[in-house]
């Protein structure tokens, strides 16, 4: 059974729009971090933020193939845990990337960008996309074949978030 999810909304407050949660404004403060190792310690970040009165969190998912989504849904299974163990009454808002993978070219060739020279790649930062080559074929958004496989990991991604044990910290 779904947790009771938090009610939040944009609205007018003192003639500025202001994000309310619940019925309560929330400060215009927000904190984005990424699960690290070493020099990088996430859940002393994440404390330290709590107790200087943040309590509004972004947790990035990147969702891309539809054959890996378990491996995306687990990142961010892990940064509510470290959110939940440090910041206890956090608020989580859920950043989801939305990107191309490698094998979507092959099962979909007729659903790629064709640019005027002939290329179907041409990304300027692949690794930022975690991608392993610039050739990686472009996808589409006007491709029916991305918008079904996009719309379905969505789902998915929401369904996992509604029955996930850190669904009340969901705005």
């Amino acid at each position: 059974m779904p947790a009771q999810l938090k009610k939040a909304e944009i609205r007018r407050h003192n003639g500025l729009p202001a994000l309310f949660v619940d019925g309560r404004p929330i400060g215009p403060l927000c904190f984005q971090w990424e699960n690290g190792e070493g020099q990088l310690d996430s859940g002393a970040m994440l404390k330290s933020m709590g107790e200087c009165g943040v309590e509004v969190y972004l947790a990035r998912t990147f969702i891309s193939n539809p054959e890996k989504t378990a491996e995306s849904f687990a990142k961010l299974d892990e940064h509510a845990a470290l959110l939940r163990k440090n910041v206890p009454n956090a608020m989580l808002i859920p950043m989801i990337w939305i990107g191309p993978y490698e094998e979507f070219g092959k099962k979909y060739p007729d659903d790629v960008i064709v640019f005027d020279d002939g290329r179907t790649g041409g990304w300027l930062n692949p690794g930022f996309m975690w991608l392993s080559s610039p050739d990686t074929p472009r996808y589409t958004p006007a491709s029916t074949a991305w918008r079904t496989e996009v719309s379905g990991m969505l789902r998915q991604l929401v369904n996992h978030v509604l029955n996930a044990s850190y669904a009340d910290m969901v705005i």
